[in-house]
């Protein structure tokens, strides 16, 4: 009773939360309240396109990646860490959580963690006036997905590229 968590682990989402989307996250949003408190969380989401009819999600794969990175993010913020990866990660803090992605594809085709910086995804404009199911108007606001700013690093540069994107977020105060 009384006694905080040791971690949280949010997800894993279905769809990725790269870029600006992990403004938008209930899976980073959990994740972001745990480490409000000053426990070490982690976000994970599943990088796969909604539009592919009959495309086999990798959930397995997003599973074995997580238990990669987390092995790999608490020795860096145990301080035992191999200096290569750990370059971009710093000591878990309270107010700090980890974003992780991991692209739809098979095991054999995952080319490694990389810690990313926070990447820019862009989607195209429209305003559409809905009805919800209790009959009121809303409007939604979005469109489709386009692409991503091809900024070298970012957690939307390495998923692309088939790694598995760590990004530390935390709140500038």
């Amino acid at each position: 009773k009384g006694k905080k968590p040791d971690l949280v682990l949010s997800g894993i989402n279905r769809g990725a939360n790269l870029g600006q989307d992990v403004f938008y996250s209930g899976t980073a949003s959990a994740a972001r309240e745990a480490a409000n408190q000053g426990i070490p969380s982690v976000a994970v989401s599943l990088s796969l396109d909604y539009h592919k009819k009959g495309e086999r999600v990798h959930y397995d794969v997003a599973a074995k990646g997580l238990r990669k990175v987390l092995g790999r993010a608490l020795a860096v913020f145990a301080d035992k860490a191999d200096a290569p990866w750990s370059q971009g990660l710093r000591k878990w803090h309270p107010g700090l959580m980890l974003n992780v992605n991991v692209p739809n594809l098979p095991a054999r085709k995952i080319k490694g963690i990389a810690v990313a910086t926070q990447g820019h995804r862009i989607y195209g404009t429209s305003l559409l006036k809905r009805v919800d199911f209790r009959g009121k108007e809303y409007f939604w606001i979005g469109g489709t997905y386009e692409g991503y700013r091809d900024v070298k690093e970012s957690d939307c540069w390495y998923v692309d590229r088939g790694f598995i994107a760590c990004t530390p977020l935390e709140l500038d105060t």
